[in-house]
């Protein structure tokens, strides 16, 4: 629970002791949470500031009989084991997901069922070891956050919105919530002609105006019935008789529109409330045209691309009020407005991106902060040589590249193999908030999340963090990894959306257990590889994770650093680092039968096959044999495979003698083949050892 956004709040008691947080922006909120202590009162934020929703059970509400039915048991059988689960100090019950753009319209929603509250954007709840009159908050169960379960999203978004509808139907409008007191609304009355007004309820009035047979101020006609109100919605302040006959007109409005939306309601014939509506859903929605598909901005500033099913049940509640005052459905006006905001295509573009194309890039978080006075770099620098095994120079190059030149793509990739406690994901967080969440992704779930045919995890990010790479799940997708890692154009599927294309500019780190978490092949120009020790003690880790990443002035300081690195004379692919790790990554990858040569090569070379001497295929076949691997069936199979090595891959020192009996002699020039294994990155070893002696038969029948 360390990375969410919290409050401090005041002794003994659930409200606020400070002010300011609510809508504050994210550079206040990590100010909050820093000065906030934990061991004495504080409340979480919820909804966007950190990423959560809280469903709050005050059970205590419920008749005595009703409440045993609620406990730990039952509430994971309601929300899964990915939840923190929290026992609040009146006995009722805190749930924590992770928030989700399914649930942007449920708002902080109270008393649904009675006793169940939404604790969401602008809300907070109490946090766990927090105390009433000595009442703990109690953890319960502290689980992985994921999204609410689709069958439990479904069951609260019914109760939110019939909660919703029913407070709304509740509603009336008064005289006080018309913008004004009665003297100000008479004013505007009067300009229309209204005379001796005399207000008989909070909205309903009677003038000289009123009455069978009078004439109708607003409509200039006469009406059977000439009962007049006034009415308020987002756009302005209205009279009206109570005829149907009768048009309603604005005493007062309350949005300024613009010339163009003016022109729309004159030219279009639109509700003012319908182009007031329109405004500020489409600060948040628009229409791609190739994909057939919506761009949804959500609340927490991260992207949803939709289909139209799903735009209808997410804004299922957006409701303008037309010229008649009836309530009508915005999703389904706006699907017929000829003006409504839309893109030809979807692209990830932090430079030049065409007017027709809606941009994914969201630029850097970290341009947002303003340099200040130099900052303390050595903790930054310190983790980067441990990570690095003290050879930073290419590492820094490769992070400075990322920020420097945010429209190109890497063509190599980091792989750091180690045990857990060196500080990689500690790293990638501070590079992730530099960043901004929006253009970083991590995933310890590659199989899934990566290969996966609806993945997503490349469509508009920067760096792309692959924890916990499994060495059978990279040997699969051992070529679409290369793709990741050097194509520039990737192919996104949605469900329920049109396949599209878009560029990929993602950097991407790799990190593992394995000592072998990639298949690095012969002629690779694409990874480069560390593996760190954990030198660095725990001080150290807890001053980075508690004070030393959260200052927004030291990530400055970082970025400020990696911008001012030069980048003129690198050369990404022959600058890498070639070391142990990588090198032994490299000869894991290749074949057994590679193995089995570099093997008999550096350390069971026979005596007796030395000075050139002809040896048949079948007697090395023999001893291919003795190494454990039957990958090549006979000798005749096994002889293809070295002519094979010899035509493609240029193997050097293994030369064919004259035929006997028909059958191929090889002499072998050791140190040749040697040289060629080096070059290759076929083998470990620095020297050769001495020959071994063999009963092999080596001119006799085999």
């Amino acid at each position: 629970m360390e990375h969410f956004n919290k409050i401090q709040l005041k002794e003994n008691d659930k409200k606020p002791a400070m002010s300011g947080w609510s809508g504050a922006t994210d550079a206040k909120l990590a100010a909050f949470t820093m000065v906030t202590d934990v061991t004495k009162n504080y409340g979480v934020l919820c909804g966007t500031p950190s990423n959560i929703i809280v469903i709050d059970y005050d059970i205590y509400k419920l008749p005595a009989d009703q409440r045993a039915k609620y406990n730990k048991e039952s509430m994971l059988g309601v929300h899964g084991e990915d939840i923190i689960l929290v026992k609040t100090a009146r006995g009722g019950y805190h749930v924590y997901h992770q928030y989700s753009s399914n649930m942007d319209e449920w708002k902080g929603t109270c008393d649904i069922d009675k006793f169940i509250d939404i604790r969401t954007t602008g809300n907070y709840v109490v946090g766990v070891n927090s105390s009433i009159d000595g009442n703990k908050y109690e953890l319960l169960h502290e689980g992985t956050l994921k999204p609410m379960p689709y069958e439990c999203w479904e069951d609260m978004n019914e109760k939110v919105l019939n909660k919703q509808k029913q407070n709304n139907k509740n509603k009336k409008s008064t005289i006080t919530s018309l913008g004004g007191n009665k003297d100000d609304i008479e004013v505007l009355l009067q300009v229309e002609k209204f005379t001796n007004i005399r207000w008989v309820t909070e909205y309903g009035f009677d003038c000289d105006q009123r009455g069978k047979g009078s004439k109708c101020p607003l409509c200039k006609q006469t009406h059977i019935n000439n009962h007049f109100f006034v009415t308020e919605n987002d756009t302005g302040i209205y009279v009206k008789s109570q005829s149907n006959k009768c048009r309603m007109v604005k005493i007062k409005s309350n949005h300024q529109f613009t010339d163009e939306e003016e022109e729309e309601i004159r030219t279009c014939g639109l509700a003012e409330g319908y182009v007031k509506m329109k405004s500020d859903f489409e600060k948040k929605v628009c229409f791609i045209t190739k994909t057939g598909a919506f761009v949804v901005k959500n609340n927490d500033s991260t992207l949803s691309l939709i289909n139209l099913n799903k735009l209808k049940e997410r804004f299922s509640n957006w409701l303008y009020e037309n010229d008649e005052l009836k309530k009508k459905s915005f999703i389904e006006a706006w699907m017929r407005d000829p003006n409504r905001k839309e893109y030809l295509n979807i692209d990830f573009l932090p430079e030049d991106c065409p007017d027709t194309t809606f941009n994914l890039w969201t630029g850097y978080a970290i341009e947002a902060v303003v340099s200040a006075s130099p900052q303390d770099l050595a903790p930054f620098m310190a983790l980067v040589n441990q990570l690095t095994e003290n050879n930073p120079d290419y590492f820094l190059k490769w992070l400075a590249f990322l920020f420097q030149h945010p429209g190109k793509k890497h063509i190599t990739s980091p792989v750091f193999t180690s045990d857990q406690g060196t500080g990689k994901n500690l790293f990638m967080d501070l590079i992730a908030r530099m960043m901004g969440r929006s253009l970083y992704y991590e995933t310890a779930d590659a199989d899934n999340q990566i290969f996966g045919r609806f993945s997503t995890a490349l469509e508009n990010n920067k760096l792309l963090f692959i924890d916990e790479m499994e060495t059978g799940v990279a040997f699969k997708n051992a070529s679409k990894l290369k793709a990741i890692v050097t194509n520039d154009r990737h192919t996104i599927e949605r469900k329920g959306v049109d396949a599209y294309e878009i560029t990929n500019l993602s950097g991407v780190v790799f990190a593992s257990n394995n000592p072998t978490p990639l298949k690095v092949e012969g002629s690779d120009r694409r990874y480069f590889a560390y593996n760190p020790k954990k030198n660095l003690d725990q001080a150290f880790f807890t001053h980075w994770r508690t004070t030393w990443v959260t200052d927004l002035q030291n990530q400055r300081a970082v970025y400020d650093y990696l911008m001012a690195i030069d980048l003129t004379e690198v050369n990404w692919i022959a600058d890498r680092p070639v070391n142990t790790v990588y090198r032994e990554m490299k000869y894991n990858a290749i074949s057994s039968f590679l193995k089995w040569l570099d093997t008999m090569i550096t350390e069971a070379f026979p005596r007796d096959w030395q000075n050139n001497k002809p040896i048949k295929c079948s007697v090395i076949y023999d001893e291919y044999k003795k190494f454990g691997h039957h990958t090549e069936k006979n000798d005749r199979a096994f002889g293809k495979e070295i002519k094979r090595l010899i035509e493609r891959d240029n193997l050097r020192g293994f030369d064919k003698a004259t035929l006997l009996d028909g059958r191929a002699r090889y002499t072998i020039n050791r140190e040749v083949v040697f040289d060629w294994l080096k070059e290759k990155g076929y083998t470990l070893a620095d020297e050769l050892e001495e020959p071994q002696n063999t009963e092999l038969e080596i001119y006799g029948d085999c």
